[in-house]
């Protein structure tokens, strides 16, 4: 720099000044410019200094951790696991950093430094330096404003500490920088005294040191042992082992590693290992206690090398009876009686220090409140009640909810919540037999208690108007096996042991394996006779008309079809192709799908196995289909209900015995769509074919398929 600007300087000095002082002048001029360039490379050591501090603090944000910390004459070294070294020198010119809202700033003598937005500036934000009039100043809102700095700072970091699992950084201005350190991974494992031969269960408490981030523990399984692994925090817990049957071997090995990929593996003989005497023990015999509605005593045995506090939520209902005693401690805590409908439960805290345990105290109520959640795996219009007990689902989502309607297929809405207000049991389709008892609505549930007899019934919900909302069946039958059988174009269907609503599926038990009847495109059922009894001539009839009278069969006069409804909706029951050619998995279970939860109404290529006749046998009250992997199935001659007289068909080879309902509308693998009719099975004494023409307001059983 100098040899470029001598010889201009020199020039210039001609012109204005005389030969006999130009060389002083000259001189004076290369001073300052000595000093401007000392300046500038001052800059460039405090600039350099704070890019390596942001460095720093971006490595151990982004989760990697430091090695080790080493002072040195250029400052502070710190090497990390994944990014290398990187050193932070003495001077930075009075600028720091400290942390505020989740993040780190620039500050200067202690104060902010502003961004362009006035903000406090983030260290990602590079600061800018310059010299004017030989004075070095700093930016940090790209050139805006400057502002004066020390030509000679004082060190950034003024302290280093090392703690467990972190390095205590303390930066000028009185900041701190926590950062994550690497530690070697430690387990520390004690036993219980328990023997292999003595105890059905052994329990190892553990404690974890060094490593970084979470940690997983895992352990083998000696032969006939189940282990379990209970975690109190993120680095204490218990191996729990169950003890069954003769182990193969005396020793298990626990494993122990964390995030950064450091694995820890401890061998231990159980025959040998003993309680580590220094090891905290506060372990009560069971995680949680029971005590009935009618309250009582409740005895928390607990096994202790530690002087603890009890702190039992200051429970109204529960009481400490006896006081601690010195080792093996037997707690008693009375409970008194619970009236109430719901369980109730208390948090019993035993603390030492530090270190805790927690059981729960749990008491029944009166009456269950909530049982079963039938819905608990997605709603339905149908739900499946195996056995007797408690039971409830959801009674403000209808059907099974949002997924269950088709943008632009004509149904009655597109809102799915509804806001029950009473519930009714409307059909009784056994009225000699009792199938629930205690109906209650509560808190948007349906709550019963189903006595264990088998049969159907349907529920309806009404509004605070006493307007008919929603309605739901409940089929109370065993739970129905899977059959599964491929069709004769090679796809696989797993459907149903039973027909929609049967209570069995067992040939010798006639009318039980018929289920219930269904006019096609609706959701609740009707027994063959009760369609009869009710059916009703609706010319106008809408989908919303028959959703508010579940109670009744509808026909309409329109065309030759004999539709429930005045107009021809497809979509009913998701699958509004005529071809037949949608992918099952592309089918859609509708808001108005008579099946319970992960079923629905199968579509027609379901049944082209069964032109295969060598794959049936015809019997007396039925067919008898022999599906994948041997299963067999039985189909019933169930029979329809006829649309002209409205008379059942007899149960016999003369006249359709067998007919089955499938999501297809129109002609079955036809181009001529027939409209207003939809595609049904039906055997008959010497045939058996998927029928196109079956009238919408038919009567016919169901065969559920489950979900693709």
């Amino acid at each position: 720099m100098k040899l470029k600007l001598i010889p201009l300087i020199a020039a210039c000095a001609l012109l204005t000044a005389s030969c006999a002082d130009y060389k002083s002048q000259i001189e004076e001029l290369q001073g300052e410019i000595d000093k401007t360039t000392e300046v500038l490379s001052g800059l460039e050591s405090v600039s350099a200094n704070l890019g390596a501090l942001r460095d720093v603090l971006a490595f151990a944000e982004a989760g990697d951790y430091i090695e080790s910390v080493v002072p040195g004459g250029n400052g502070v070294t710190f090497t990390f696991k994944n990014n290398g070294s990187v050193t932070v020198g003495g001077n930075t010119a009075g600028i720091s950093v400290d942390g505020a809202d989740g993040g780190y700033y620039w500050t200067m003598d202690g104060a902010p430094l502003k961004d362009a937005s006035g903000a406090n500036a983030k260290v990602s934000v590079s600061p800018e330096f310059h010299s004017r009039d030989g004075k070095p100043q700093v930016s940090t809102d790209s050139g805006k404003t400057w502002k004066d700095i020390a030509a000679d700072g004082e060190p950034v970091i003024r302290k280093v500490e090392e703690e467990a699992g972190c390095f205590r950084v303390t930066l000028l201005g009185g900041a701190e920088l926590v950062l994550p350190r690497e530690s070697l991974l430690e387990v520390r494992i004690s036993g219980d005294g328990s023997t292999i031969a003595s105890q059905s269960r052994v329990i190892l408490d553990y404690y974890i040191t060094g490593g970084s981030g979470e940690y997983t523990v895992a352990t083998s399984q000696p032969g006939g042992w189940s282990p379990r692994i209970i975690k109190e925090n993120a680095f204490k817990g218990q191996i729990v082992y169950v003890v069954s049957g003769t182990p193969d071997s005396d020793e298990v090995v626990v494993y122990v590693s964390d995030e950064a990929g450091h694995m820890k593996a401890t061998v231990l003989d159980l025959s040998t290992l003993v309680p580590d005497q220094n090891f905290p023990q506060l372990h009560p015999s069971y995680d949680a206690y029971n005590v009935g509605c009618d309250g009582g005593t409740v005895e928390v045995l607990l096994n202790t090398n530690l002087e603890y506090e009890i702190d039992a939520e200051s429970a109204s209902w529960l009481t400490l009876v006896s006081p601690k005693a010195v080792r093996q401690d037997k707690i008693i805590f009375s409970a008194m009686a619970n009236d109430a409908v719901e369980m109730r439960s208390a948090r019993v805290t035993f603390t030492s220090g530090a270190y805790s345990r927690v059981v729960m105290i749990c008491q029944d109520g009166r009456r269950p409140s909530v049982g079963t959640n039938l819905s608990e795996n997605g709603t339905a219009n149908c739900y499946i009640v195996p056995a007797a007990g408690d039971y409830c689902f959801d009674a403000t989502v209808i059907g099974n909810g949002r997924q269950g309607i088709i943008a632009g297929a004509g149904f009655h809405t597109e809102t799915v919540e509804i806001q029950p207000a009473e519930v009714e049991i409307m059909t009784e389709f056994d009225e000699d037999v009792t199938l629930v008892e205690d109906l209650r609505l509560e808190d948007g549930k349906i709550y019963f208690h189903a006595t264990g007899n088998k049969g159907n019934l349907t529920l309806v919900v009404f509004d605070e108007d006493g307007r008919v909302l929603w309605s739901w069946h409940l089929w109370f039958t065993d739970i129905p096996l899977e059959k599964a059988h491929t069709n004769d174009n090679g796809q696989q269907f797993i459907l149903l042991d039973r027909n929609l609503g049967a209570t069995s599926a067992n040939p010798e038990d006639g009318e039980a394996t018929y289920g219930l009847y269904y006019q096609w495109g609706r959701k609740d059922p009707f027994a063959g006779d009760d369609i009869l009894a009710s059916m009703a001539s609706n010319n106008a009839g809408t989908i919303a008309y028959g959703v508010i009278r579940p109670f009744r069969a509808l026909k309409t006069g329109q065309g030759t079809s004999y539709n429930w409804i005045s107009t021809i909706v497809d979509g009913l029951w998701g699958n509004p192709d005529y071809t037949g050619n949608t992918p099952f998995d592309q089918l859609v279970k509708t808001i108005y799908d008579p099946c319970p939860p992960g079923y629905m109404v199968p579509p027609a290529n379901t049944f082209v196995i069964l032109s295969n006749k060598r794959r049936l046998n015809f019997i007396v009250n039925g067919i008898v289909l022999r599906g994948d992997y041997g299963q067999t199935s039985f189909y019933p001659y169930a029979g329809r209900v006829y649309q002209g007289s409205w008379e059942a068909f007899g149960h016999h080879p003369e006249n359709i015995c067998l007919a089955l309902w499938t999501s297809d509308v129109g002609i079955y693998n036809s181009s001529v769509y027939d409209g207003g009719s939809s595609v049904y099975f039906e055997v008959r004494k010497a045939s058996m074919q998927l029928n196109h023409g079956d009238f919408r307001a038919r009567g016919i059983p169901v065969r559920c398929v489950k979900q693709q």
